[in-house]
């Protein structure tokens, strides 16, 4: 329900905005949320990805001091985060997008960090409140404002910046810290780094296999075709609800067993990843069989069915490999096995280098989606031999604790 009302908002929000702004503009706000999307890597693998897999570890006194530790710690990310954004948006986008969209970063890394403790406490449905404030109410506030006084992408920016602090605030109320102390941040931050530098690397690779395409739409057609490529991928994004939700949940189902070594962690994680499955697996048949009749539904007259009905069904066949592939790297992400997953990113990264420039040179649009696909099967598919790979090795029991980990052979 959690994961479901933020996806839900955050699609409502980009359906609406491409309604309210032009399609070239909307190309550019593709190209933004591609960079916010590579900042909020670094916050994501070294900050939230560790506080849930030792949160989920501890006792409540030791979560809740970990967790206020994380929120003294979140401006040392924040900061190198600014500097990076700058060159970005010097090279890519208009410089004047800049402040307006460090506000919405900052804005919502703080957000989530308060989301992120509720959800290492368990408390999916404390985290419900604030999240409905934050991304229902950033679509709320953009269906007024673009009734009052019209729409701009500045504007957008703004609006998801304050809906997120607004969000922030009432997760905070919730996380009752009062009585948490600071930890040593020097082993805290070594810790951190020690299990997150292997999801970093991960995380960026990942995102920038997905986000190169629209700025290699924007370098050989224009930003309107990088436009109609987010346009499609907003659609195939409704998985995410099922996609997030697994995977905010195995990776401490799977810490939490391990201290009965892999077989253990995987029998815990499994159920939920099989539930998702069915899921998934019915929305992308409605894709393949009705595309025009829900770009009409969603889009009207805004989308071009000529254009987009090929590559949303081959985003759809797409969207299968990334759910499969995602769920199972959040099990080895449990189970400390980040390097195995970064193996098969920079797999996947190596065949989008090779396959993306020359696909959409070739086949635009429809060439971008076909890159997309083979990423993600090849990614999926070498993820499932490295669980395989440890399954099979698994006879080595290991004891769970603070910082009781231990990676093995394999």
């Amino acid at each position: 329900m959690d994961q479901g009302i933020v996806s839900a908002g955050t699609f409502l929000f980009n359906v609406l905005l491409a309604r309210a702004i032009p399609l070239e503009s909307y190309g550019h706000f593709a190209i933004v949320i591609g960079i916010l999307a590579l900042m909020q890597a670094g916050c994501g693998s070294l900050i939230f990805y560790p506080l849930s897999v030792r949160g989920a570890a501890q006792d409540e006194v030791g979560r809740k001091n970990l967790i206020v530790s994380v929120i003294a710690l979140a401006p040392m990310i924040l900061l190198p985060m600014a500097a990076i954004l700058s060159l970005g948006f010097a090279w890519l986008v208009d410089p004047n997008l800049l402040l307006p969209t460090f506000a919405m970063l900052a804005a919502s890394q703080v957000q989530e960090l308060m989301r992120r403790g509720l959800l290492t406490e368990f408390r999916y449905l404390s985290a419900i409140p604030g999240d409905i404030l934050s991304f229902f109410g950033q679509a709320a506030v953009l269906t007024l404002v673009s009734h009052r006084i019209g729409m701009t992408l500045p504007i957008a920016l703004w609006i998801m910046a304050a809906t997120s602090l607004i969000g922030a605030v009432a997760q905070w109320s919730q996380l009752s810290l009062g009585s948490a102390r600071l930890l040593p941040r020097r082993q805290m931050m070594a810790d951190f780094w020690s299990i997150g530098h292997w999801s970093l690397t991960t995380n960026v690779l990942g995102i920038g296999r997905t986000m190169c395409l629209p700025w290699l739409l924007v370098a050989l057609s224009g930003p309107s075709l990088a436009g109609a490529f987010q346009i499609g991928m907003n659609l195939v994004n409704v998985v995410n609800p099922i996609v997030f939700g697994v995977c905010n949940v195995v990776p401490q189902l799977a810490s939490r067993a391990m201290r009965g070594g892999y077989r253990a962690a995987w029998g815990a994680s499994w159920p939920s990843i099989a539930a998702g499955l069915p899921i998934v697996g019915g929305f992308v048949a409605l894709l393949m069989i009705a595309p025009s009749e829900i770009l009409a539904l969603v889009y009207g007259s805004r989308a071009d069915p000529a254009m987009l009905v090929g590559p949303i069904r081959i985003l759809a066949i797409g969207a299968m490999f990334y759910y499969v592939g995602s769920t199972v790297c959040a099990y080895l992400h449990g189970v400390l096995g980040g390097r195995d997953a970064l193996i098969a990113d920079v797999i996947a990264t190596l065949a989008m280098a090779v396959a993306g420039p020359v696909l959409v040179g070739l086949y635009g649009l429809k060439g971008a989606c076909l890159a997309l696909l083979a990423a993600f099967a090849i990614r999926s598919s070498v993820l499932i031999v490295y669980t395989v790979i440890r399954l099979r090795s698994d006879n080595v029991q290991r004891p769970v604790g603070n910082l009781e980990h231990r990676e093995t052979a394999g």
